[in-house]
């Protein structure tokens, strides 16, 4: 039989905690920081003297003072119970914004001394990965079936389209028949851009990318649509330099996000609003802003901005806009992401890795 040395017991716990990868956490009843293990000081870059008898709720300059979870802290104290896997996201000054998930129990200290030993885990980029296989694999069934409908639908809606358009122009103006064909031939052109957009979920193929510039994108799909923004009073600012390197991918695709991304904002701007673009190397990709000045996206929404189907307009929308720049950005091996506060505007980050 082995037998153990004598050692100090509490060097021994400390030294097995400290090899824990993710952070521990030690509370007295009140709350009050007992102990953390080394992971904790260096996940959240936080010093002793941040740390020692301190409350939880003290914890950096009191950025740890979240009120869902103090409530569950101190329930678990009341009932000599535990939580499992409660999720949360905070923006911390040292690490900023990240997605923790935290479980909890109270352990018995003798002599009526109750305390918490709460373990961390950081899931941001467990989260993140996650949302994108869901968001890929939704964009793969809407695919399949889009595929099916464009070509299903697509050649009978132009030739009812043409029908009805011969017959518009045949029609005297301001007759209640000229005005009913109209609104028709609108319907028609709403559901064409409906067969369009799914059309875009089936386009998985690269083997129409090449080296391409992307203030060539960007020039080119300003010289069709500048002029209907200059005449809505809005103007545009441009910050692309010269050294911006090239991208591979598909010029029309990366011209329908970026138009669609600049009608999402001139809907959103009113008269003598400001749409700024800018591009800028980083590490090894291309990243593109557009900043609108607009009345911003409600925080609730941002989450489901590329889910196919979702809108945050009238009748107006269909909710693919967005959900196919999605698709068309993945598919350049890029990333596209939205930040916007009510009020004060929007803006949409593209990365695109260098050509290679």
């Amino acid at each position: 039989m082995c037998k153990m040395k004598k050692i100090d017991i509490n060097i021994f716990k400390e030294d097995i905690l400290n090899t824990i990868r993710d952070p521990i956490l030690v509370l007295d009843s009140d709350l009050k920081v007992i102990y953390v293990n080394s992971s904790f000081y260096d996940k959240f870059k936080l010093t002793p003297d941040e740390i020692d008898n301190k409350y939880v709720c003290e914890l950096g300059n009191g950025e740890w003072d979240i009120p869902e979870l103090r409530k569950l802290l101190e329930e678990i104290i009341h009932t000599k119970t535990s939580f499992h896997d409660f999720k949360f996201q905070h923006v911390f000054s040292n690490i900023g914004k990240r997605i923790m998930l935290i479980n909890a129990k109270v352990l018995d200290g003798g002599r009526d001394e109750k305390f918490i030993v709460a373990t961390l885990e950081d899931v941001t980029e467990k989260t993140k990965l996650m949302e994108a296989s869901l968001q890929a694999n939704k964009l793969a069934v809407i695919g399949q079936l889009s595929s099916g409908i464009a070509h299903g639908l697509s050649s009978p809606l132009t030739g009812i389209y043409n029908f009805l358009d011969a017959y518009f122009k045949e029609e005297p103006e301001g007759t209640i028949r000229h005005h009913e064909l109209k609104l028709m031939l609108d319907a028609c052109t709403y559901m064409n851009n409906i067969v369009k957009n799914l059309s875009l979920f089936a386009r998985t193929t690269t083997d129409e990318f090449k080296k391409i510039s992307l203030a060539d994108v960007i020039d080119s799909t300003l010289s069709f649509t500048e002029r209907q923004f200059i005449a809505s009073n809005i103007f545009f600012a441009k910050d692309i330099p010269d050294e911006i390197k090239k991208i591979k991918g598909n010029k029309s695709q990366l011209q329908h996000v970026l138009l669609n991304i600049l009608m999402n904002s001139k809907e959103a701007i009113t008269a003598g609003g400001e749409i700024i673009i800018k591009a800028r190397n980083s590490d090894n990709s291309v990243i593109l802003e557009i900043t609108d000045n607009g009345k911003g996206i409600p925080k609730q929404d941002l989450p489901h901005l590329f889910e196919p189907f979702f809108t945050t307009k009238d009748e107006s929308g269909t909710g693919l806009g967005l959900a196919a720049a999605y698709g068309i950005v993945k598919n350049h091996r890029g990333e596209i992401k939205v930040e916007s506060e009510e009020g004060k505007g929007t803006r949409v980050i593209i990365t695109l890795p260098f050509a290679e």
